[in-house]
């Protein structure tokens, strides 16, 4: 193999096993060994130039780069979009729990949480709350919420279990329990 070839390859590198079926390099397949996978990828981008020169025929040295290339450019597109994709479900997924936390719902949550004695008893105030996780709907007057979320005061922490309704007047609580970290207590808070 010419001195010159003898560097990083990121193509190998990035795409692994899918390169080492384009460039005749079986031993790329050890990608999909579980544990292998881990360390893989690195031998390959090390000496992924040596195995592919070595394992196809080129007709040039030119040829050899401009394959490579390609196979670094596909690599750095399937990568940069698996992490564009990973990013936008990231901001996603915080948009609507940041839709949630300022739903009617979980605000009336919030509301019936401070004003249950014992719970502020638990907790202490100020009340701080996690992001909710579930499900909510509201539209015109009405609307289902069933979400759980934890919270925390100066003197404890928990979570808090809610399901709530409402059909053209004010949430009617179906469930609304506080269970403390520490002792395992459940303080129903709903009215």
């Amino acid at each position: 193999m010419p001195r010159e070839l003898d560097r990083w390859n990121w193509g190998a590198f990035f795409l692994n096993w899918i390169w080492g079926l384009g460039n005749g390099t079986p031993i790329a397949l050890l990608c999909l060994v579980p544990g292998v996978n881990l360390v893989m990828p690195f031998i390959l981008g090390a000496k992924g130039n040596a195995w592919a020169w070595r394992n196809k025929r080129w007709t040039s040295v030119e040829e050899f780069r401009k394959t490579q290339r390609n196979w670094t450019i596909a690599g750095s597109v399937v990568v940069g979009g698996m992490l564009a994709f990973a990013a936008f479900i990231c901001l996603f997924v915080m948009a609507v729990m940041g839709a949630m936390k300022s739903s009617d719902s979980f605000k009336f949550a919030m509301r019936e949480l401070n004003r249950s004695p014992r719970a502020v008893e638990l907790l202490g105030t100020p009340i701080e709350s996690g992001f909710p996780q579930g499900s909510f709907n509201e539209s015109g007057g009405s609307g289902e919420a069933a979400f759980n979320f934890s919270v925390e005061g100066p003197k404890g922490k928990g979570r808090v279990y809610f399901s709530a309704k409402r059909e053209g007047g004010p949430w009617q609580i179906e469930q609304a329990v506080y269970e403390d970290e520490r002792s395992g207590e459940r303080v129903d808070f709903s009215r």
